[in-house]
């Protein structure tokens, strides 16, 4: 398993078996994305990964906007959990 596969999938308590949604569409992610590309130094932090089905993946790679509305989701997303705790 790749290293950000792994940290995506602890911080969120996600086993192997089980169903990761695609955090852009709802359908069953099969990809842990980095949203600031890792050859543009993106990290393997929480903050820079999402996940996201095969269709999802293909435009955020396609579509720089769409890629900007990752970053936002991603935002949003860890201050949810903060506000939970997580």
């Amino acid at each position: 398993m790749q290293k950000h596969v792994k940290i995506y999938m602890q911080h969120f308590d996600y086993g192997i078996d089980d169903f990761i949604p695609c955090e852009s569409c709802g359908r069953k992610a099969v990809d842990i994305h980095h949203v600031i590309f890792k050859s543009h130094s993106g990290t393997n932090d929480i903050d820079n990964l999402v996940s996201l089905c095969r269709p999802c993946h293909e435009k955020a790679h396609d579509s720089r906007q769409f890629n900007n509305y990752l970053k936002q989701l991603i935002k949003k997303r860890d201050e949810e959990n903060k506000i939970q705790g997580l």
